[in-house]
């Protein structure tokens, strides 16, 4: 759904700083989305910022004026979406012809419900005046290249190791509370008082000490937890590599900008003038840099929670591993004493 719906978000702001939803309109009506489908497109697109805005802006890109019917698609979105997202304006420009819009006998849409978003009718040059050229795309006349594709591959990777791992790491959660509870109880039966944390490996009984092993041996065997820990470092490896090619192309055409706008004026004191406002717009770029770094950075997180959490399940096991040694041990010795005592007790019966 992401890769038909074109939208895309994160990384380009308007000159207010709210984060922009681009829509192709054309690409989305030819994939039969409807306003369930696009609503659930927006709320993922929520969910992405570690630090959620308070509000988008939302831009549709018009290649005809029959595609504007799509304002009402979009009005039953943000109908369904009241009170999830919120929008500060909607601007409509592309390659339609705003002046045979206004011309028609249908009134233009002025405002959306709810929230009576305001919706601005522009051209390739009116909406410079909302969004610099750095964060408008191609098809309006700005820089901003954005691949779809590769976002799309980014945060399906991302979402599919945060997914396992929260997974993964419930179950040893509960795992190890339930094992602390073993032990609690144990420790209670054996008239410890109430409020004392028993040690680990405070089962006495080897059929305690079997159960807890048994139990902390399937924990560890989970496929789920195997597969993790095995391809875990690869997958973040990639989800890095992804991240650094994603981010050195925004670099690229940063520098690029900078180059063009010192390049094309021939006053300097607009260079100057031109280079700063340049640098910054592109603050915003390096901000929503930060929040997709952030978001890897709280994966990566939660796997070493993951992993750590495994390992203690491993010195657990061992633990009670060792344990189950010395008790074999002790038997042993237990039964090697009793068989050379009853010879000895034996002989002394018969003296006597």
């Amino acid at each position: 759904m992401l890769s038909r719906i074109r939208e895309y978000a994160m990384r380009t702001h308007d000159r207010s700083g709210a984060p922009i939803i681009y829509i192709e309109v054309e690409k989305t009506i030819a994939s039969g989305l409807n306003c369930y489908e696009i609503a659930t497109v927006l709320l993922y697109y929520n969910t992405l910022p570690i630090q959620r805005p308070a509000h988008y802006t939302l831009h549709l890109l018009v290649n005809e004026s029959a595609q504007l019917t799509f304002l009402d698609t979009i009005e039953s979105t943000l109908q369904l979406l009241d009170g999830h997202l919120k929008l500060s304006a909607i601007f409509v420009s592309g390659a339609y012809d705003p002046a045979e819009q206004q011309n028609s006998l249908k009134q233009p849409r002025e405002y959306l419900r709810p929230g009576a978003v305001r919706v601005r009718y522009l051209n390739n040059e009116t909406i410079k005046n909302f969004i610099s050229t750095d964060n408008l795309p191609i098809q309006c006349c700005g820089f901003y290249v954005h691949n779809q594709r590769e976002w799309i591959d980014f945060f399906q990777l991302l979402e599919s190791l945060q997914q396992q791992c929260v997974e993964t790491g419930r179950r040893l959660v509960t795992v190890l509370g339930d094992l602390r509870g073993v032990e609690t109880q144990a420790a209670l039966q054996q008239g410890s008082a109430p409020n004392q944390q028993p040690a680990p490996g405070t089962a006495t009984t080897r059929r305690q000490l079997h159960s807890q092993h048994r139990a902390l041996s399937r924990a560890l065997m989970d496929s789920e937890l195997q597969s993790l820990r095995r391809k875990g470092p690869n997958t973040i490896q990639r989800l890095q590599d992804k991240l650094t090619v994603i981010n050195n192309r925004q670099t690229l055409k940063q520098t690029k900008n900078l180059v063009r706008a010192f390049s094309v004026d021939s006053n300097m004191l607009r260079s100057v003038n031109n280079g700063a406002s340049s640098i910054t717009g592109h603050h915003g770029t390096d901000l929503e840099q930060d929040i997709i770094n952030g978001r890897l950075a709280e994966v990566i997180a939660i796997y070493g929670e993951v992993d750590r959490a495994a390992r203690k399940l491993e010195q657990l096991t061992e633990q009670r591993r060792e344990r189950l040694r010395e008790m074999t041990r002790q038997r042993a010795l237990d039964d090697e004493i009793n068989e050379v005592g009853e010879p000895t007790g034996r002989s002394g019966n018969t003296s006597l």
